[in-house]
């Protein structure tokens, strides 16, 4: 087999390896700031946060809220991976997106929130092929999962001095809480020797979820003058502990191998990587508002572990101690325009992005491959109108990475483009006092 034969297989063995998970950091960017449909249109949200979504973005920020208020969204996942000399894949769902609730209370002369919600984080939805092969060997690898992981959870906020709001939430990843932290994978493989009759097809299912792991997210809001405000979130690691039921079917050109039916039960873990947060927002008058938050992540602190072997999720030969920061920015603007019964807005935002890839290499071996960041760009649009009691909000983000995906959405001596879309819409109930 030729070194490109080689390297084809050796990343269909790394997909089937990280069971799904590998893809969850490249198909969502970092881990979900928050939800919330007019968070999602104006991109930057964190230092805003006067809606019942804080609780999620900057727990800190939710004491700003007057009167309790409860809000779901439903959301369209699109994504396409073009990889240059392969099939290019497309993917699309459409799911629950989040529901949350949030609490005013006025407790002591001292202003706190209390909240709830329940949050998809991750998509797993997608679909990869690969046909490669030299003058003796034909090689097909294809993998089509789907599924999510969620968190549900509660949150708490402060205000202990005026324009200074300190909160925290906790929330539980555990499937059996959540009953959206689980996903099905099946990978195929179809190998074959050119001119004689010999071929192997073996057909890997993976039923994986999520059975443990909690996680603590901590922000401040803080009112510097009548105009800006500023915000700190910060995302400490954690571990999620995975279970994985693996069936295996197999057959060559006589029937059933000795290693068709078998069925596998593991445990593993899943460790997430530390971020923080640094926003502000400025009023430039009664209807505008810009907006910008910057991120940082540890992704040398990413990974997973099964069998009792810790790998880097994005690709086996990767140090994950030698993985680079990531950084992200996110910029945005909000226009209010009131009318005499309703009031709406428009929402446009800006996103870079920075997520922990491989360089590209003409061949693996057992030696570690310098890791480096993968670029994503993108932008967002949104809009709301504002009844006394509803508001509807409707958003679209769209993201876009060039030369990215090595040895994920391709072979390890390729790149891909990768381009995906969410379309989310929402409503949100208002209780006034």
């Amino acid at each position: 087999m030729t070194s490109t034969g080689n390297a084809c297989a050796r990343c269909a063995a790394g997909l089937v390896l990280g069971h799904g998970l590998a893809f969850a950091v490249q198909e969502n960017g970092a881990q979900r700031a928050g939800s919330g449909v007019r968070a999602m249109g104006i991109s930057a949200f964190s230092a805003i946060d006067d809606d019942v979504n804080g609780i999620t973005w900057n727990p800190g920020g939710s004491v700003q809220l007057e009167s309790a208020e409860v809000s779901v969204s439903g959301g369209g996942y699109w994504r396409r991976s073009s990889p240059p000399g392969f099939v290019s894949q497309t993917s699309t769902t459409a799911s629950l997106d989040y529901l949350d609730f949030a609490l005013p209370l006025n407790l002591l002369g001292i202003q706190q929130t209390i909240g709830f919600f329940w949050q998809r984080q991750f998509d797993f939805t997608r679909s990869t092929s690969l046909t490669f092969g030299d003058e003796f060997t034909s090689n097909a690898f294809s993998n089509n999962q789907d599924g999510s992981f969620a968190s549900i959870g509660l949150s708490y906020a402060i205000e202990p001095l005026p324009g200074l709001g300190i909160g925290a939430t906790l929330a539980s990843w555990r499937n059996s809480h959540t009953h959206a932290s689980h996903f099905h994978s099946i990978s195929t493989t179809d190998s074959s020797v050119i001119g004689t009759p010999i071929r192997i097809v073996t057909e890997d299912e993976f039923e994986t979820r999520s059975v443990g792991g909690n996680n603590v997210v901590t922000g401040i809001w803080f009112r510097a003058t009548p105009e800006l405000t500023l915000a700190f979130v910060y995302r400490p690691a954690f571990n999620l502990a995975i279970e994985t039921v693996e069936h295996v079917r197999e057959h060559d050109q006589d029937g059933p191998t000795a290693s068709d039916n078998l069925s596998d039960t593991s445990q593993g873990r899943w460790h997430y990587p530390p971020s923080a947060t640094l926003g502000c927002a400025w009023t430039l008058s009664d209807a505008d508002t810009v907006a910008v938050d910057c991120t940082w992540t540890r992704w040398s602190a990413y990974w997973i572990e099964a069998h009792g072997d810790r790998a880097n999720p994005i690709s086996r030969f990767v140090d994950q101690h030698r993985l680079p920061d990531g950084y992200n920015v996110y910029i945005g603007y909000e226009r209010i325009i009131l009318f005499d019964e309703a009031l709406c807005a428009a929402r446009i935002g800006m996103l870079y992005e920075e997520l922990p890839s491989r360089a590209t290499s003409a061949l693996d071996n057992v030696d570690p491959v310098d890791p480096h960041v993968d670029r994503y760009f993108g932008g967002s649009l949104g809009a709301s109108l504002v009844t006394r009691f509803l508001t509807y909000d409707v958003a679209l983000q769209v993201r876009r990475g060039q030369h990215v995906g090595t040895g994920q959405e391709t072979s390890v001596d390729h790149s891909a483009t990768v381009t995906s879309a969410v379309l989310v819409a929402g409503v949100t109930l208002m209780f006034a006092n």
